[in-house]
């Protein structure tokens, strides 16, 4: 009794220790991972302020044009309906854009509130397309941009119309941002092609540009929301911004998937490809009934 009483006396202060030394590695290991979240906080607060930075620029502008437009026509004379008629033109053309920039907010909001739900429905996918182009198409014309579309159901075979079976908004949403990325990186007076194939219960569509192309260090931000891959505030293009982050979250939803293609100076590719929904009683909508967004 008298040596186990001894053998346990003289364990005791090393045990002790290797529990100190344990707590002391752990609290070292702790404060690391507390400055790395601290760090990661800081640099998300500041993306988070560049980003509300550029919202609000892509909706002051086209609001601010808005309201001088709409000022101009009603100070103008009885005879001069052709410059009322042309300015109408302008104010649609930035109501267009103001309300696609909204509609990236909005959706965004309900991506991280958790609410971005899908609303399955049979859809044409060369309809979808076309929509989407009238979307954005005063954006081309601003630059002379022409955008070709080119559907294809099998291999060398073209047949219309496409149909197909998913959420016509959150695809939609997604090509009009792919369409928008493509306008603002191509070169005034260049082209804009579109690919549409649908084939073995999947839809894949592809829209390329032939601009300015993307830095390949790049490609692992491009879908972050809140950073933007141009910093010069004093440049042309303003950034991929919001717009393909909302892309990248709405193919998730649909369980699709994001490719991209890209060589400096020779333009980028964005393919976009989604399986056939499985429509059931809950998301399932019927083609008469209206689709939001």
């Amino acid at each position: 009794m008298k040596n186990n009483s001894e053998n346990k006396t003289k364990k005791g202060p090393n045990e002790k220790l290797e529990i100190i030394e344990k707590l002391r590695l752990e609290n070292k290991e702790l404060s690391k991972q507390l400055a790395r979240v601290n760090d990661k906080l800081k640099g998300s607060e500041k993306f988070k302020s560049n980003f509300l930075a550029n919202m609000m620029n892509e909706i002051i502008n086209p609001y601010t044009s808005i309201m001088s437009l709409s000022k101009n026509i009603v100070e103008l004379g009885r005879n001069d309906w052709d410059k009322a008629a042309s300015m109408a033109e302008l104010i649609y053309s930035e109501a267009s854009d103001l309300d696609f920039q909204l509609n990236n907010i909005f959706v965004a909001a309900e991506i991280e509130a958790g609410e971005a739900f899908t609303q399955i429905s049979n859809i044409e996918i060369n309809g979808l397309i076309q929509d989407a182009i009238d979307k954005i198409k005063f954006k081309a014309e601003k630059r002379n941009i022409v955008i070709n579309v080119e559907y294809i159901v099998k291999q060398g075979k073209q047949k219309e119309p496409l149909n197909f079976t998913t959420d016509y908004s959150k695809l939609r949403l997604i090509l009009t941002n792919f369409l928008n990325n493509a306008i603002k990186y191509s070169n005034p007076g260049g082209r804009i092609k579109v690919l549409a194939v649908v084939e073995n219960k999947k839809a894949k569509i592809t829209v390329q540009d032939f601009g300015t192309g993307i830095e390949k260090e790049d490609l692992n931000t491009i879908f972050d929301r809140f950073r933007k891959l141009d910093s010069d505030v004093n440049s042309l293009n303003t950034g991929h911004g919001l717009g393909l982050s909302v892309a990248k979250a709405l193919s998730d939803i649909l369980e699709g998937e994001i490719t991209i293609k890209t060589e400096r100076n020779k333009g980028s590719s964005f393919t976009i490809i989604v399986p056939e929904a499985e429509p059931d009683d809950d998301t399932f909508l019927s083609e008469g009934d209206e689709i939001i967004f």
